[in-house]
């Protein structure tokens, strides 16, 4: 008896994850922040996160899903897909990069604007969206598509909405398939990018109700938008590119 209880101990130990192996496939630099400063940003998904807010950042939030931080990464166990909000608060100044690793298992099945958004930085509540200068990485890599129900299928309205970030990463949506109505809603409004992957959207196709509205709206620095850039959409229905590229240069 004493034996058999030996092996399952050390079975259990052997599939549990470490934080020595948790990977951070998405992160995010802010602008240069002041010393108490923070940086929000809002979780729609269900699963298991892991936030590294840097070495002199606390994670809060007024959930009460948060453990750690462990090897300065927190976790995040969300079983329930309503959003809530997620706080970074410094005691020293000057930019900082988070990084973000888990996976999410299910999405909010409604369509009330805003609040079905996987992630988003851009807190239409607060003064809050001018913070993120940059962002590198792979965001479809925790926030996949998982099927094709809207519960299975990620959206990123508003997600980088009024943030000052340059340029977008060749893979960001990579993992991200199929569609969903408002899926890119005013994801890049406002930013400063310059460019655009012509890889972006890839996994992309069929159409749905302002699949793309405004995704792109009032991006002032644009200055070339690639060729095939919407290859994988088949049609166009309901709005589903209004406004995209209105207001910019």
């Amino acid at each position: 008896m004493i034996k058999l209880l030996s092996i399952s101990v050390i079975a259990i130990f052997a599939i549990a994850p470490s934080f020595a192996d948790i990977t951070y496939p998405f992160s995010v630099t802010t602008v240069s922040l002041n010393a108490n400063d923070n940086i929000r940003f809002l979780i729609g998904a269900s699963g298991i996160f892991y936030v590294d807010c840097g070495s002199d950042g606390v994670l809060t939030s007024d959930t009460n899903d948060i453990s750690g931080p462990t090897n300065n990464s927190y976790t995040i166990t969300r079983t329930n897909t309503n959003q809530a909000t997620y706080t970074c608060t410094y005691s020293t100044g000057g930019a900082k990069t988070l990084r973000f690793g888990g996976r999410a298992t299910g999405y909010a099945s409604h369509t009330d604007y805003g609040s079905d958004a996987a992630i988003r930085f851009y807190d239409y509540t607060q003064d809050n969206p001018a913070k993120i200068a940059s962002i590198s990485g792979v965001l479809g890599d925790i926030f996949p598509t998982l099927g094709t129900s809207n519960s299975l299928q990620p959206q990123f309205i508003y997600t980088f909405m009024n943030t000052p970030i340059t340029s977008i990463p060749e893979n960001l949506f990579n993992g991200v398939t199929g569609h969903r109505a408002s899926m890119f809603s005013y994801t890049f409004y406002g930013t400063q990018i310059t460019q655009i992957p012509s890889d972006l959207f890839d996994g992309v196709s069929g159409c749905e109700d302002a699949m793309f509205n405004s995704t792109f709206r009032e991006c002032t620095n644009l200055i070339s938008i690639p060729e095939n850039l919407f290859s994988g959409v088949t049609c166009a229905y309901n709005y589903m590119f209004g406004r995209l590229f209105n207001g910019c240069s």
